[in-house]
């Protein structure tokens, strides 16, 4: 998602968003990596539309989400391979 910035921590208004899928086979690492160019990709194609303002708002049905370093005590039991840890491990 690509948003306006707002006071709140990831709260702003949705102006551009894609859905990504993963597959059976994708680790943390591929994960993040697919994350990491669908973003960028995005971001060039809608580029000159953020610049125009030529978007919709939509705005975001949550509250926004934020983690603190402490949290990952709660799954660091389920890395067990780090960046190769499978997603699917994760369930």
């Amino acid at each position: 998602s690509i948003h306006i910035i707002d006071t709140g921590i990831d709260t702003g208004p949705i102006i551009f968003q894609e859905k990504i899928v993963f597959d059976k086979n994708d680790t943390l690492g591929t994960s993040y990596e697919k994350l990491q160019n669908k973003i960028s990709d995005l971001f060039i194609q809608k580029w000159i539309k953020i610049k125009s303002s030529d978007f919709l708002i939509k705005e975001q049905r949550h509250n926004g989400s934020y983690h603190k370093l402490s949290d990952k005590n709660k799954i660091t039991h389920l890395i067990k391979y780090g960046w190769d840890t499978m997603i699917q491990d994760l369930k």
